[in-house]
């Protein structure tokens, strides 16, 4: 679990954690400032071995590839991300709105 204040580093920026806002069975997610000022959602996903890192990878690699008018429509969109030997955290679009569980 990443504290508040927590920095991640990712490919475009930084981003500072704020506070947990859910969590599923992908993994938890928390509300972060970003380096601009701006607020964005940052996945902390679960990882329980090196082959399922395989596969989260090239699910984002798929992601990446989206044309943005499609990506907006499916999902929040992909801004960053940072990959370490153990984990992987998506920087993604902050929607407005409720949980899943409300």
């Amino acid at each position: 679990m990443l504290e508040q204040g927590h920095i991640i580093n990712g490919q475009k920026g930084t981003y500072q954690i704020i506070e947990k806002i859910g969590e599923g069975a992908q993994g938890i997610v928390y509300k972060a400032k970003a380096s601009d000022d701006s607020l964005v959602a940052v996945k902390d996903l679960h990882i329980h071995s090196t082959e399922e890192i395989k596969d989260i990878a090239k699910h984002i690699k798929n992601i990446e590839r989206l044309p943005p008018q499609i990506e907006g429509v499916l999902l929040a969109n992909l801004i960053d991300k940072e990959e370490q030997h153990n984990a992987i955290r998506l920087i993604q679009q902050l929607l407005p709105g409720k949980n899943l569980q409300e």
